[in-house]
């Protein structure tokens, strides 16, 4: 917290595969990073980032190539909750 400012980060590792029963075996892996600040005044993201790195199984190239994409909607679905719990943590 910086005056009214609050700020939080996430990063993480996500990765899934199908089973190896499947018909097509596929895998894909990637790492999640996501920072927000907020004026906890106005329940207001000031900035929302989303980067998404280090792809990997088959279908890390095809995941790369939508990075771009995913991070706007990762980036407008975190402004978006960023909010709603601004607003539940101050009450309005």
């Amino acid at each position: 917290l910086d005056g009214d400012m609050l700020a939080a980060s996430a990063s993480g590792a996500l990765g899934c595969k199908t089973s190896d029963a499947a018909l097509v075996p596929l895998d894909a892996s990637m790492s999640v990073s996501v920072a927000a600040r907020v004026s906890i005044a106005e329940c207001l993201p000031a900035d929302v980032s989303a980067t998404l790195s280090d792809f990997g199984g088959t279908l890390g190239p095809a995941l790369e190539a939508a990075a771009p994409l995913l991070e706007v909607e990762i980036v407008e679905a975190v402004s978006e909750e960023v909010a709603a719990l601004c607003a539940e943590l101050v009450g309005s």
